[in-house]
Order: C-alpha cells, then sequence, then structure tokens
C-alpha cells in the first residue's frame, strides 16, 4: 500500500499524515469540531485570532446573530469594516432550506408547501402545489403576454410558448396534411 505525503491542515497549519487522499484536516481540528469538519468553526476561530494567512493584517471583531430558522445565536467574525452591514440569517444550507420550505406556498393558490406531500426546497423558485395550479398559472401568464393561439383545424385554443406552432396537436397536423392532399 502506497503512503500518502503529508498535508497542511487548512485550520491549524500543522502539517499532518493524510489518511484520505482528500482529507483537509489534521486529526485534533477535525476531532475539535465534533468529526462534522465544520469549517467554519475553525476558520473564524482562527480569524479571531489573526493568525490566518487568509485573515492576516485583518481586524476580525466577533458579530452575534440569531438565525431565523432554528433560533440559535452563532457568533461570527468580520472584519470591523464590515461589522455593521454584515448579516448572516442561517447557520447552515439545511437550515436555509428549511426556512425556504416552511415559508414557501403555491403560486397560485397560496397552499402551504408542508399542507402537501410535495416537501422540497424549490431555492426562490415558483412552486405549484398541483398540476391543476401549475397549468392556470401557464395560462395566465400565456395570456398576459400574447402566447395563445387558435388552431385553424379545430379552433381549439392553445399555448404557444416560442415554439412557434400552428396547430393544437399531431392529430389536427395530420387532419391539415391529408385536406391538402385531397385538394
Amino acid at each position: 500500500m502506497a503512503v500518502l505525503p503529508e498535508k497542511e491542515c487548512t485550520a491549524c497549519g500543522e502539517f499532518f499524515q493524510l489518511e484520505r487522499g482528500n482529507q483537509i484536516y489534521c486529526a485534533q481540528c477535525r476531532e475539535a469540531t465534533g468529526g462534522r469538519g465544520c469549517r467554519m468553526k475553525i476558520r473564524y476561530d482562527r480569524a479571531s485570532e489573526n493568525v490566518g494567512r487568509r485573515f492576516a493584517g485583518l481586524d476580525m471583531v466577533p458579530v452575534t446573530f440569531a438565525y431565523r430558522q432554528c433560533g440559535e445565536e452563532f457568533e461570527y467574525y468580520v472584519d470591523s469594516r464590515d461589522a455593521e452591514t454584515t448579516h448572516k440569517d442561517f447557520c447552515s444550507a439545511r437550515c436555509s432550506s428549511l426556512y425556504r420550505i416552511a415559508h414557501t406556498a403555491c403560486a397560485w393558490c397560496g397552499k402551504k408547501m408542508t399542507d402537501t406531500g410535495d416537501v422540497r426546497d424549490t431555492n426562490g423558485h415558483s412552486w405549484y402545489c398541483s398540476d391543476a395550479c401549475r397549468e392556470k398559472a401557464a395560462w395566465k401568464e400565456a395570456e398576459e403576454s400574447g402566447e395563445i393561439d387558435a388552431c385553424p383545424v379545430c379552433g381549439k385554443a392553445f399555448l404557444n410558448k416560442g415554439h412557434k406552432k400552428t396547430y393544437c396537436s399531431r392529430g389536427c397536423y395530420m387532419e391539415s396534411v391529408q385536406a391538402k392532399k385531397g385538394r
């Protein structure tokens, strides 16, 4: 078995023997974070002491935030020049995702996402509780932008979103082709 090279710990700067190829923390730093590799805690602890290469020369000050979703308070280190303008709403991506899910409602009818079986993070995009709501919203949007056309064969209205279709369905198209052949 090949021996892996030594690597500098991202958190403390000490050199350590790798156990895995993608390892970035030494055993002590990994243990200090509970084994989860909580990079933020280590990074900001180093920043507060101004010993890290990344934050060298900056005047780091602690700012305490209460997060929206979990309500947990967290100390966050920022440059003193940015202390007034920095705001952190969530402690993690998971916390942010849970908050968005809890505060997302159907873009058409207003039904809360948590009241349905379709609970997933939409990353700020429109979410609809059903296909019927999605279709109603699509028709309203198409009506406002003038993307509704009438089929020349059956007269049925259909959405024509950028495809420049002439017929509402393949059946109407085939009927039109057969009518042209019959002339």
